[in-house]
């Protein structure tokens, strides 16, 4: 049996690996290390699956599709974050961009 902890912290370790998937990302752009790519698309990937309604795991993994030139996962990652932000925040007009932008 799973703790109940565990499924109320989830959303906090979804951030944290979103936070995480930034970190590796700003080292692969210093670095060109291929694996600090990798890195970040995994941490985002799990941020993803712990909190399914996170845009923010959302617009990375459309910025990371979109980086790799897969442009449909891109596009579906950048409206599952739009979907999931309330429509006059800032992140959702960034969002957005991020769709217009594939």
């Amino acid at each position: 049996m799973v703790p109940l902890a565990w499924f109320l912290g989830r959303p906090q370790v979804a951030r944290w690996q979103v936070r995480q998937g930034d970190q590796a990302f700003l080292a692969f752009a210093h670095t060109q290390n291929p694996e600090r790519l990798n890195q970040a698309g995994a941490a985002w990937k799990r941020a993803q699956q712990l909190d399914p309604g996170l845009a923010e795991a959302h617009s990375r993994l459309g910025y990371y599709a979109n980086f790799l030139g897969e442009t449909e996962a891109a596009e579906d990652h950048w409206q599952q974050a739009i979907d999931r932000e309330p429509p006059k925040t800032s992140a959702a007009r960034s969002y957005r961009v991020g769709l217009a932008s594939v």
